[in-house]
């Protein structure tokens, strides 16, 4: 098992600095005879080692937060999470009016896929890696502490700023069909601990399955989440 060192290796290999890009990154694939309709959440990075095949087989909004989406200024950050979530929402709105959605998000992308759920009818919910509170991982995860440490700011100026990307918040006003909850219990990018907040609040209201990596981090438990996505979901 790989555990811990992916997390470690992408954290050192993979830059995090720099200014937000001017727009959107958002890809979508329109299959009128599917029966399933996807909008997910995911990271730049996860999102250019995605195979596109498997992209390719169902009607499919993506929306990539860039790598730089953890800022110094936390207003900035939360007001390009504002210009993803708003879009994604107009764009379901006018693609897929009466369709029920299935929604994933991964990482960072939790935090739009909570608040997207909370304006749709969601049949099946995936959450994989994900963390309870962003300010608060920020502050935590090995990727971005630094960012947030050298920012000028403290941690109460995050949590102001970014207080509606709070995932464990949305949870009373979302009412999926089926959701899940995939961790890896050494994860160091968005800390174990975080994420087993979300999901004990969440088994609680909406009977969510969980699904424990033992010896996984954050990397590992994505690339064991495709592989079953693959099979199972799409």
């Amino acid at each position: 098992m790989l555990g811990s060192f992916l997390d470690i290796l992408s954290s050192i290999l993979i830059s995090r600095n720099g200014d937000l890009p001017t727009n959107i990154e958002y890809h979508s694939t329109k299959k009128s005879k599917s029966k399933k309709n996807w909008v997910m959440f995911l990271p730049e990075t996860c999102y250019r080692l995605a195979p596109k095949k498997i992209l390719k087989r169902t009607n499919l909004d993506i929306y990539i937060l860039p790598k730089t989406i953890i800022q110094p200024n936390p207003k900035l950050t939360n007001k390009f999470l504002n210009k993803i979530l708003n879009t994604a929402i107009k764009n379901q709105k006018k693609n897929y009016p009466k369709k029920e959605v299935n929604v994933l998000g991964i990482s960072i992308g939790n935090v739009l896929s909570f608040r997207f759920a909370e304006h749709f009818k969601v049949n099946r919910f995936l959450s994989v890696v994900p963390g309870s509170k962003l300010a608060e991982c920020i502050w935590e995860s090995i990727s971005t502490h630094k960012i947030a440490k050298n920012s000028g700011k403290t941690l109460k100026d995050y949590q102001r700023d970014l207080k509606n990307y709070n995932p464990i918040e949305s949870i009373p006003r979302i009412n999926p069909k089926i959701s899940e909850i995939h961790l890896g219990l050494r994860d160091l990018m968005i800390p174990y601990k975080r994420g087993k907040e979300l999901a004990e609040a969440m088994k609680k209201k909406h009977n969510t399955k969980i699904h424990n990596k033992k010896h996984s981090g954050h990397i590992e438990t994505i690339l064991s989440f495709s592989k079953q996505f693959k099979k199972q979901y799409i």
